[in-house]
């Protein structure tokens, strides 16, 4: 790995260390450099760069149909040479083309849209997670977080006039 810049990396912690005139100890730079190294490998394992794996998936009408993961359906090749769903590729983006290939192509589009799943999928348990851990903090410690975790994940927005217009006061006897 590139020797650690702390300025451009790391402003904070460097305009911490400026302020108090204190140097980074080696064994905790030699730390943030491991760490660094082995988010650089996970991410190579999962986003390599020259992935041919599911290029099919993203050029359906210029893939090597000779490639090992290109899928061997006959169907690929009525879909290579398919004018109308060309049409439709350059027309709509990615996923849509593929869940709009569906019914005339229904083995293609499985696959291809179960590659796709595996990225939402994760940053649902990731988002859900950071809800977690803000909800059960020790100022909010519950042991049934459920309707604080549907209000924190939901992308619904309340419509507080409707709410105001349909409260009722009650009434105290």
């Amino acid at each position: 790995m590139q020797d650690l810049n702390l300025k451009g990396h790391f402003p904070l912690l460097n305009r911490k260390l400026v302020c108090y005139r204190q140097n980074l100890p080696s064994y905790i730079k030699s730390a943030f450099e491991n760490h660094l190294s082995g988010l650089m490998a996970n991410f190579e394992k999962y986003f390599p760069q020259n992935n041919h794996r599911n290029r099919w998936i993203k050029e359906p009408f210029n893939a090597d149909m000779n490639h090992p993961d290109y899928p061997k359906e006959e169907s690929m090749a009525d879909l290579s040479s398919d004018s109308k769903a060309q049409h439709l590729f350059n027309a709509m983006s990615l996923v849509d083309f593929w869940l709009s290939m569906q019914h005339k192509y229904p083995d293609l589009s499985k696959k291809a849209l179960r590659a796709f799943i595996v990225f939402p999928t994760s940053y649902l348990c990731e988002t859900g997670f950071s809800a977690l851990a803000s909800i059960k903090n020790k100022y909010r410690s519950k042991l049934d977080v459920e309707a604080d975790m549907i209000l924190t994940i939901s992308k619904l927005v309340p419509r507080y006039q409707q709410l105001c217009n349909e409260h009722r006061p009650h009434t105290y006897e």
